[in-house]
């Protein structure tokens, strides 16, 4: 039966699939500037995942003391692995975060990092978050992140779908499509960072991140529904969070509309 809601799921949300996967900021993104107006607005994307991640993993994994066995079992090792590799994957046998491997292939491509910079220091040093991040993040990033941070205090299972189907399921397709830029492709740092979630969400945490879905609705259809909901909430917040970035491209750079 949960084979087929999942089913329905997909069904419901693949008209935003569709947007997201041929959407024109791929191809827009053709100079070092566009590069760089897309991965100064993308970095708070990336910091902010964590956010859905983080949300999941208190909610299904023992993260206080005295510690406790908590949970399902298989989505307790589903998070694991996905805030293992975020937080201390290896690339080149070095533990980094994604995050910070992100701030790394910025400086390569000559991208601006004083602004999620100074938001992070502000954020360590006790700023109220959105405080910090309307300082620094700018309307268009504040916007997508507001919205994470509002679908971060849904039901666990609305929190499960939004990640599952806005972040893991969708992005290898979308960060394919950004490969194809041969742009993208020139530097060396991002274009790993892209193959990096390309392999990972795409055979591993992707199909894993749905299948938490069917965990935690079971056949409720208030659940699915919400689930549903969820995740076109957050593929549409995607959807304009491109169209803007699109945007300031054209204007900066004269692609055509």
């Amino acid at each position: 039966m949960t084979d087929k809601r999942i089913e329905m799921l997909k069904s419901a949300i693949q008209p935003n699939v569709e947007k997201l996967k041929n959407h024109k900021l791929y191809f827009s993104i053709d100079n070092i500037a566009a590069v760089r107006i897309f991965m100064e607005n993308h970095v708070f994307a990336v910091w902010d995942f964590m956010t859905l991640l983080k949300r999941l993993q208190i909610d299904l994994t023992s993260v206080s003391l005295p510690w406790l066995p908590s949970g399902d079992r298989k989505s307790r090792r589903l998070i694991n692995e996905i805030v293992l590799a975020e937080e201390s994957d290896l690339v080149d046998a070095n533990p980094i975060s994604h995050f910070e491997y992100y701030l790394e292939a910025m400086a390569e491509a000559g991208a601006r990092v004083d602004h999620i910079e100074s938001f992070i220091f502000e954020a360590s040093s006790g700023v109220p978050i959105i405080d910090a991040l309307e300082r620094h993040a700018g309307p268009i990033a504040l916007k997508f992140v507001k919205n994470t941070f509002e679908q971060m205090n849904g039901e666990l299972y609305e929190v499960a779908s939004a990640f599952a189907f806005g972040r893991e399921d969708i992005i290898p397709e979308v960060f394919l499509s950004l490969m194809s830029n041969n742009s993208i492709a020139s530097y060396p740092k991002l274009k790993t960072y892209l193959e990096r979630h390309i392999e990972l969400d795409g055979d591993e945490h992707g199909p894993a991140a749905v299948r938490l879905i069917q965990t935690l609705c079971e056949d409720d259809d208030f659940r699915w529904q919400a689930a549903s909901d969820a995740a076109n909430k957050a593929l549409a917040s995607r959807i304009v969070f491109w169209d803007e970035i699109y945007d300031i491209i054209r204007i900066k750079n004269y692609v055509a509309a």
